[in-house]
C-alpha cells in the first residue's frame, strides 16, 4: 500500500515538478544538418523574389544555406544530398533534415535515410503530400493521422509543458518560417530545432516571452523584476491603447523571431512602448539576456 501511495504521489507531483523547472538543456557538443532537394537541376523555388536572380534551384538554396550554418556556429555542419542519392548515401547519423522541394517518388528512400539516421526533426517544405507526412519534430508527427493524430491533440493540449505540445510548437514555427522564403528565416527555423534537441545556441537561447520551457519559477522571476523595475513604463505602455495593442502582437509571436517582431516594431512603434523596451532590456535586462 505505501509503495502504491508513494508512486501515486510521484505522478501527481512530477507535472507540477515540471511547470516549476525549466526544460534541460541539449548536451551535444555538435549538430549535423542534411538538407535534401530534388535531383532535377531545373526544380526552381520560391526563394529569391527581390534576388537579382530570383527563384533558384532547390540545391543552390541548400548548398547557399549550408555554406552560411557553420559561419553562425562552427559546431554546425551540414550537407546536401540529392533525393536520387538517398539510398547510396553513407548518412548514419544527423540531428535536424530538412527536405526542401522533394517530390512523392523519393518517399521510400527518404524514409529509409530517417531510420538509418534517426535525426531528432525532419522538417519538409514544398514537398509531396508522401514526403510530408513523414515531417516530425521530437514526439510530435505533423502527418499522424487517425488515432495517433488525437492521441497528439490530447497530450499537446492536456501537458503544454511536455514533449509533444513542444514538438507541435516547434513545427509549427518552422512552418511559418519556411513559408516567408528568405534564407535568414529558414536559418532561424533550423537554429530553434537544433537549440531545442542537440546543442545550445546562444543566438536563439534568449527570448523575453514566457514560455512553457523556461518554467514557472524562471517566467515569475523575470515578471517581478519587470515591476520592480520598470513598473510605472509598464503602466504607461499598457494604459496606451495603441502601445497596448503592439504589445499583444509582439507577445503573439517568439521575440526570437527577428523579421517577424521587427515587422511589428517598425509598424507600429510609440514612444511608450520605446521607453518600455529600453527599461526592461537594456537598462535593467530583466531578462538576463547574454
Amino acid at each position: 500500500v505505501d509503495s502504491t501511495q508513494d508512486m501515486l504521489l510521484t505522478l501527481a507531483v512530477l507535472p507540477v515538478a515540471s511547470l516549476l523547472w525549466p526544460v534541460a538543456p541539449p548536451t551535444s557538443s555538435t549538430a549535423s544538418v542534411v538538407f535534401v532537394v530534388p535531383s532535377a537541376p531545373d526544380g526552381t523555388s520560391p526563394y529569391g523574389a527581390t534576388s537579382p536572380e530570383p527563384s533558384p534551384s532547390w540545391r543552390t538554396v541548400a548548398r547557399h544555406l549550408a555554406g552560411r550554418l557553420p559561419s553562425f556556429d562552427e559546431r554546425i555542419s551540414a550537407s546536401v544530398i540529392a533525393d536520387d542519392e538517398l539510398m547510396h548515401n553513407s548518412v548514419t547519423n544527423a540531428d535536424l533534415v530538412l527536405a526542401l522541394g522533394v517530390g512523392d517518388d523519393a518517399e521510400p528512400s527518404l524514409r529509409t535515410m530517417l531510420e538509418r539516421a534517426s535525426p531528432s526533426a525532419c522538417l519538409t517544405y514544398w514537398c509531396g503530400t508522401d514526403v510530408s507526412a513523414l515531417a516530425k519534430v521530437g514526439p510530435y508527427r505533423a502527418g499522424a493521422t487517425g488515432v495517433n493524430a488525437a492521441l497528439q491533440t490530447v497530450l499537446a493540449s492536456a501537458a503544454p509543458w511536455g514533449d509533444v505540445a513542444r514538438g507541435k510548437r516547434l513545427s509549427e514555427q518552422a512552418a511559418l518560417l519556411l513559408s516567408r522564403h528568405s534564407s535568414e528565416d529558414t536559418l532561424y527555423s533550423i537554429f530553434f530545432v537544433l537549440h531545442a534537441y542537440a546543442l545550445e545556441l546562444n543566438l536563439v537561447a534568449n527570448t523575453v516571452n514566457p514560455t512553457w520551457e523556461k518554467g514557472g519559477l524562471k517566467n515569475a522571476q523575470e515578471f517581478a523584476s519587470m515591476c520592480t523595475k520598470c513598473g510605472p513604463k509598464i503602466a504607461a505602455a499598457l494604459t496606451d491603447p495603441e502601445t497596448k495593442a503592439t504589445i499583444d502582437l509582439l507577445n503573439s509571436c517568439d521575440m526570437r523571431d527577428q523579421v517577424g517582431s521587427y515587422r511589428v516594431i517598425v509598424s507600429y512603434e510609440t514612444p511608450q512602448l520605446e521607453d518600455f523596451s529600453l527599461c526592461i532590456l537594456q537598462q535593467n535586462n530583466c531578462f538576463g539576456c547574454g
